[in-house]
């Protein structure tokens, strides 16, 4: 018997839609080439559909020091990474993270799953849960 894996996104906003979220996430992905950046990009796509993406994007990209990567927008700027570093990127802006956002990362990590955190410098939007699913 051989079984089957796929990872399966679970868009979970702290405010707006899902579809906004996975929006964001796509348009936060762009800069990443990993294997789970790529990921991210092609299921937020699939959840938001049409997604307009600026003519040349000011692509925000990973690095040793800072791995969160994102894109600069003309009015806004969104970011994608840890809750950590989001959190610390976002109150460094003066903006806000939702406190059920820890709670909800806690979560999916105990459950085995992996929480990718999407945000604009003034909030945080929500969180990208990435999960394996095993089929027979």
């Amino acid at each position: 018997m051989t079984t089957s894996t796929t990872i399966e996104a679970v868009f979970i906003p702290a405010v707006g839609s899902e579809q906004d979220l996975a929006r964001a996430a796509y348009l936060a992905s762009l800069a990443d080439s990993s294997a789970t950046g790529v990921l991210i990009a092609r299921l937020a796509l699939r959840r938001a559909g049409v997604v307009d993406v600026p003519q040349s994007p000011d692509l925000v990209y990973p690095s040793m020091e800072s791995p969160i990567c994102g894109i600069n927008l003309k009015d806004r700027k969104i970011r994608k990474g840890p809750i950590g570093l989001i959190d610390k990127w976002v109150s460094s802006t003066g903006g806000f993270c939702h406190c059920r956002l820890r709670s909800v990362v806690s979560q999916i990590t105990n459950r085995g799953g992996y929480a990718i955190v999407i945000a604009t410098e003034t909030v945080v939007l929500g969180v990208v849960y990435l999960k394996t699913i095993q089929a027979a």
